[in-house]
């Protein structure tokens, strides 16, 4: 007789190779990594931002969904929350939920979101932001990142006041949408 455990063991491996023929093992890794952030973990800490600030670069040309040209030079008296990801990355769609509930909590008037997808086709970006029914603005760069936000993996994410500082750094996926992470924000932005 099969103990529980090793049958348990067997009925993984057909699961597990569906999955990976049909090609859904990224929405599986999302979504699961969703539910992880969703249980309390990957938690930012915006108390342990940066003690030497960097100062920020404004360098940077980016362009939306519809195609319009933006400079991050017009966001200069805003405090701006900016994302680096994917739409291939597990990690960045897992986090997504929450800095989507973020953006419709903050003041956009005194928050910049700027969410820099380095997706490489803009059709697939489209379909995705569609197919997830997410307002938050999204662009891609046009021209190079800026080194000051370089980083060997995505999601990355920044906070920079509206004096020019990056005054907070989290490589990896989190959970934003917190009521210390808003404070943080909301704290910057009345400064």
């Amino acid at each position: 007789m099969l103990k529980v455990s090793k049958l348990l063991s067997w009925l993984m491996l057909p699961a597990l190779l569906i999955i990976y023929l049909t090609g859904t093992q990224q929405k599986v890794k999302a979504k699961v990594q969703q539910h992880l952030l969703e249980a309390g973990f990957f938690m930012p800490e915006p108390s342990a931002s940066f003690v030497n600030k960097l100062p920020a670069s404004y360098n940077l040309s980016l362009k939306t969904l519809d195609g319009r040209s933006v400079s991050m030079r017009t966001m200069r008296d805003k405090v701006i929350f900016m994302n680096i990801w994917a739409s291939w990355c597990p990690p960045c769609v897992a986090e997504m939920p929450a800095i989507q509930k973020l953006y419709q909590q903050m003041d956009t008037n005194k928050v910049a979101f700027v969410m820099l997808s380095v997706d490489e086709y803009d059709k697939a970006l489209r379909n995705f932001i569609e197919r997830k029914k997410y307002t938050f603005p999204v662009y891609t760069a046009v021209g190079k990142i800026p080194d000051v936000y370089a980083s060997p993996s995505i999601p990355i994410t920044f906070v920079i006041s509206k004096e020019g500082e990056i005054v907070f750094r989290h490589d990896g996926m989190a959970n934003y949408n917190t009521a210390d992470f808003r404070e943080f924000l909301n704290k910057l932005a009345a400064e």
